[in-house]
């Protein structure tokens, strides 16, 4: 073991918010191409569509509240949701 010179314990929060949602639509629209990039998948203009693990489902539900169109769901058989946009404005907003 190594001798610290550090005599008080720190209170270092695991907490801390290392990801931050977007703050206005630029911010957004990275957001969403990280998001797409990692796995999201198109088909055209006729809609959108992303899976996520059922622990981040408040992601999809947060990306459907900020484009205003779209249906959260679960997958059956599989620890995911689908975020499905195939309105032509929630489409066009991605």
């Amino acid at each position: 073991m190594f001798k610290s010179d550090v005599t008080e314990k720190s209170e270092v929060s695991i907490h801390i918010g290392k990801h931050r949602r977007p703050e206005n639509e630029t911010d957004l629209g990275y957001y969403l191409a990280g998001l797409i990039e990692g796995g999201g998948s198109s088909n055209g203009e006729q809609g959108f569509e992303m899976v996520f693990h059922e622990f981040d489902a408040a992601n999809a539900y947060y990306i459907k509240n900020i484009i205003g169109y779209g249906s959260v769901s679960k997958i059956k058989g599989k620890k995911a949701v689908k975020l499905s946009i195939f309105h032509r404005k929630g489409v066009e907003k991605v």
